[in-house]
């Protein structure tokens, strides 16, 4: 019996690719409990006054517990050796590939719009990208009362550094652009280009404590690599 092969083109649709990773979501959903566990039963034992059963009790739940956090730590790191780190370095090679080739740009471009202007479905108005970009820079959700714990814990961290790289790629893209919105080449280097430096600056200077940070585990070492248990270069 001749069989005949579709030429079709197959279609790529982002929103049904676009599905909520449930072994990941499942991981999350583990941490909280042991970090709940956990809590409760070094409450309960530096509350002090157990008895001896509720002693030898609170010991069998802390082994548990430890057994749990060894389990959730090495599905933690299969996950981001087997998903989240492959899918960055693919994104990022994808990317490079397209600025680097106009012929590539044009075979991708409609579909990384698509996989980067989708609209979610769980935060209506937002795009995925829009979603990413935020729960990359910002610590807390928009709107969120702070306390004091929440002020300590938005100290400088990496996120200002990504914030840094932004405000500069979002500089170089728009000086790519001047030229076809504004004639007046002194309007365009002296008047725009001044008021666009002001946020690489400011960007640079809440950087600078997240930088000072890192310098130790970026530091070469004596074989000229960096320092630090996450720190060895990628190997793309």
């Amino acid at each position: 019996m001749e069989t005949t092969t579709s030429t079709r083109k197959s279609e790529i649709r982002a929103e049904e690719s676009y599905v909520k990773p449930a072994r990941l979501l499942n991981l999350t959903v583990r941490f909280l409990q042991y970090k709940k566990d956990s809590d409760e039963i070094s409450k309960r034992i530096n509350a002090g006054g157990m008895t001896k059963k509720q002693s030898k009790e609170s010991e069998a739940v802390k082994i548990k517990l430890k057994a749990e956090k060894n389990r959730i730590d090495t599905e933690k790191v299969r996950i981001l050796n087997g998903l989240i780190f492959p899918a960055m370095a693919n994104l990022t090679v994808l990317l490079e590939q397209m600025r680097e080739h106009p012929y590539i740009r044009e075979v991708f471009e409609d579909d990384v719009k698509e996989l980067f202007l989708q609209v979610s479905s769980s935060k209506p108005g937002w795009t995925i990208f829009h979603r990413f970009v935020e729960a990359c820079l910002c610590k807390r959700e928009r709107d969120r009362q702070a306390n004091t714990g929440d002020i300590a814990a938005l100290a400088s961290d990496f996120r200002a550094i990504l914030g840094e790289y932004m405000q500069r790629a979002v500089f170089e893209m728009m000086k790519e652009m001047m030229p076809q919105k504004f004639e007046d080449l002194y309007f365009r280097e002296q008047i725009i280009v001044d008021d666009m430096t002001r946020p690489i600056v400011w960007s640079k200077y809440f950087a600078a404590e997240a930088n000072r940070n890192l310098e130790p585990i970026l530091r070469p070492d004596k074989n000229g690599m960096p320092q630090g248990e996450h720190s060895r270069p990628a190997s793309f």
